[in-house]
Order: structure tokens, then C-alpha cells, then sequence
């Protein structure tokens, strides 16, 4: 059986997350954004964008999830939030 730990996303796992959604930013750029925005402004904000307001928000100290790991290495994410967010 697998043994997976769990950290939340902050400033001190932001590079664990970077790792785990790799240079296209997971599902297309969402960086995990997508339930965060319009349908307008996600399009607009693919990518970069997208990867730089999620920094901005672990910035702020903001609960937004968790990272799984195994072995050490993140290899799971899971967002919660409040709905409103």
C-alpha cells in the first residue's frame, strides 16, 4: 500500500507545486484558477497569468489545499476552499 503524506499549499511548498503541475500549468494553464474566474477571464488568463495569481494568492497566506506526496515527492493536489472563493 502506498504511503502519501500531506502538506498544505504555502509559500515554503510553492516550488512542490510548481514540480507537480509541470510548464503547462496542469489542464492548460489552469493552475487551478479555473473555478476562481469567469469563463471569459480564464481564457484570457491561460498560463502565466493564471500561475502568477495563484503565487499571488499563496502570498496572502490564503487556505487554498493540499499537496499529496509520496516518497517524498508531490504527486497529488487537492483544491478547498470556501465556496465563495
Amino acid at each position: 500500500m502506498m504511503k502519501l503524506t500531506f502538506k498544505p499549499l504555502e509559500e515554503k511548498t510553492w516550488n512542490d507545486f510548481v514540480e507537480l503541475f509541470g510548464e503547462r500549468g496542469a489542464c492548460g494553464g489552469c493552475w487551478c484558477m479555473a473555478w476562481r474566474q469567469t469563463s471569459v477571464e480564464y481564457a484570457q488568463n491561460k498560463g502565466e497569468t493564471n500561475k502568477r495569481a495563484m503565487k499571488k494568492l499563496v502570498g496572502k497566506d490564503e487556505q487554498l489545499g493540499i499537496l499529496a506526496y509520496h516518497e517524498g515527492k508531490p504527486m497529488g493536489w487537492c483544491a478547498i476552499a470556501p465556496r465563495d472563493n
